[in-house]
């Protein structure tokens, strides 16, 4: 590798002497014939008439980038997603040939033309009216009942009277006792 770029050195440095020299020169040669100018471009091809064996091992490793892992996961889910098309049109397909080749069912005669009264699952048992107690807790003692509503709300001024209350009238038992 050496020796190649030597040469290869030297090539360029012989190409710039022969520009050079094709620019110095007066307008008067253009006419003139060029001779060949021999240089050492000629001398290092004849020393690299021997080929070179040379074995170089190369071990490279690629890891698809997140784009080219989510171009992968849309074309097999594009492929899925056309086998599941086909799918369901085979099965209908092969639906409707079932419901073709069927014969038609008998029917059995009844008066109304069906057998079951429609809504006869969805009847509804009176409702009655609940005891008094029952009755009595849901109103004031119950979750929709005004006592749950307001408890939260007054819960605080019932605390604060209490306490303002309790201050007022036994104050004297809260008092600190006389220093001996």
């Amino acid at each position: 590798d050496k020796e190649k770029d030597e040469t290869a050195e030297v090539e360029i440095s012989a190409e710039e002497k022969t520009d050079t020299a094709e620019s110095v020169k007066p307008a008067e040669d253009v006419t003139t014939e060029k001779a060949p100018v021999e240089t050492e471009k000629t001398v290092a091809k004849a020393e690299d008439t021997k080929p070179k064996n040379t074995v170089v091992t190369f071990k490279l490793e690629y890891e698809p980038s997140s784009k080219d892992r989510q171009e992968k996961l849309y074309e097999l889910l594009n492929a899925s997603s056309r086998k599941k098309a086909q799918a369901i049109e085979s099965l209908r397909k092969s639906a409707a040939a079932v419901t073709r080749a069927r014969p038609k069912p008998t029917t059995m005669a009844t008066a109304d033309g069906s057998a079951v009264k429609a809504g006869f699952l969805n009847k509804k048992k009176p409702v009655a009216e609940p005891m008094f107690l029952k009755r009595w807790y849901d109103r004031f003692l119950g979750p929709q009942s005004m006592c749950r509503m307001l408890f939260p709300i007054a819960k605080n001024y019932i605390v604060f009277f209490g306490a303002v209350s309790l201050m007022h009238f036994k104050g004297h038992e809260l008092a600190l006792p006389a220093p001996v």
